[in-house]
């Protein structure tokens, strides 16, 4: 949902990546995917590399909350079935959705446990002065990996809140903003998270979303 973050992956170098056109239709409408209940842990946790990834991945999001049961809701309504905000770190095992998106799903790849970190508040949307202007950052051990604003995302809330209602949504379930760019898998020699990495997620009047990361015998 952020142009840059899809344009960054465009460019990486995995045979299964390159020949999915994402392009064709990621201007026609939001796409997303589900990730299981299982995936979700809070600020603060300890989430362990799966041992069926060597390339773990993080994307700073946005969180919007759904306060009530929405149902093919039309753009111009949509703001009032969200309750609030909170941040999510969207945690990719980057080679395994690679061959997934080769097959056009998306599964393991993204939801795995521990891959949903979100938290730290519900910040509901009265005490949010403008969700559209938001500044994110993402920090690896303190390096600054992602810096971006809420402002860029391509879809806005609403449209994504009207557009997902095209399947009954209930209260609490979350509607995830995209990540901005800076991910690993955009870099030249991508820094892949391993353990001992703090991942801290940063959003304007959200708070701060903290992850540690750990090998898997310490999980």
């Amino acid at each position: 949902n952020f142009d840059a973050h899809l344009e960054e992956l465009t460019t990486w170098k995995e045979p299964e990546w390159q020949s999915h056109n994402w392009g064709e239709f990621h201007f026609e409408h939001p796409t997303g995917f589900l990730e299981a209940p299982s995936s979700v842990v809070p600020s603060g946790a300890r989430v362990a590399v799966p041992h069926f990834t060597r390339q773990l991945d993080y994307e700073i999001e946005i969180g919007i909350i759904i306060g009530k049961r929405a149902f093919r809701v039309p753009v111009d309504e949509a703001m009032d079935y969200v309750a609030g905000y909170t941040i999510f770190n969207d945690l990719s095992a980057r080679d395994i959705q690679a061959r997934e998106h080769s097959n056009k799903v998306i599964l393991l790849g993204k939801s795995f446990d521990g891959s949903c970190p979100f938290g730290p508040h519900l910040v509901t949307v009265d005490q949010i002065s403008d969700p559209h202007n938001l500044k994110m950052q993402l920090r690896v051990n303190g390096e600054l990996r992602q810096d971006a604003n809420t402002s860029q995302m391509h879809y806005k809330t609403a449209e994504l809140v009207s557009w997902w209602s095209n399947t009954t949504l209930e209260p609490g379930d979350i509607i995830t903003s995209g990540s901005p760019p800076g991910v690993a898998a955009g870099m030249a020699e991508p820094k892949w998270l391993k353990p001992g990495d703090r991942v801290d997620a940063e959003v304007a009047e959200l708070g701060t979303l903290t992850t540690f990361i750990v090998g898997n015998e310490t999980a």
